[in-house]
């Protein structure tokens, strides 16, 4: 038979809802009167449509733990959607909205697309590391009879500044530079 939908409505004369539908199909209409339970099909028929959910996108990408000043490139390869939307931590990105993201900043990446019906889905997160460069500041003073010497490599012969690369634990390499000062050794006679 025909399903047929059971909400009790007075008469307004406004629009008629429903309460959720689940089967896809034409509903008959069949006013009730409240007061002598008569009843009386109603003209027209309403007809339910299920728009069928966009298949849940993806997320292309290669390494997501970086150093910082190099980005993530995030890829929805999908070709089917009406409309793409990045977010990060389950915000819209202001203006993310093309098949690629350069995800500078460490968050939860994910893509919502929008079908042309209006139905969005939205992909698994994608966790983006963005390592920080070691900070390093190295100052060192020696006495003049002391130089030239040799430090972590490199060979100190008097004072000025000597680069040389530290490596964080995330493997983030950084030019830092020795500054060397050489102060005169003082001597003193003894009598």
């Amino acid at each position: 038979g025909v399903p047929v939908a059971t909400p009790t409505l007075i008469g307004t004369g406004g629009p008629i809802s429903f309460p959720a539908q689940f089967v896809a199909g034409t509903y008959t209409i069949i006013a009730v009167d409240p007061v002598s339970f008569c009843t009386s099909l109603m003209t027209g028929n309403a007809v339910i449509t299920f728009n069928a959910s966009p298949i849940k996108p993806f997320i292309s990408h290669g390494n997501t733990s970086v150093c910082e000043g190099v980005s993530v490139i995030l890829i929805d390869p999908s070709v089917n959607s009406n409309s793409i939307q990045w977010n990060l931590n389950g915000s819209p990105i202001p203006g993310a909205t093309s098949n690629t993201y350069s995800a500078a900043v460490s968050g939860s990446y994910t893509v919502t697309e929008t079908n042309a019906n209006g139905c969005p889905a939205t992909s698994d997160p994608v966790i983006v590391v963005i390592n920080p460069l070691p900070d390093v500041s190295v100052d060192t003073m020696v006495c003049l009879n002391a130089v030239p010497f040799t430090w972590n490599g490199i060979n100190i012969t008097g004072a000025g500044d000597y680069p040389f690369t530290t490596t964080s634990a995330a493997g983030c390499d950084s030019i830092t530079t020795l500054h060397v000062t050489v102060t005169a050794v003082i001597t003193k006679d003894i009598d």
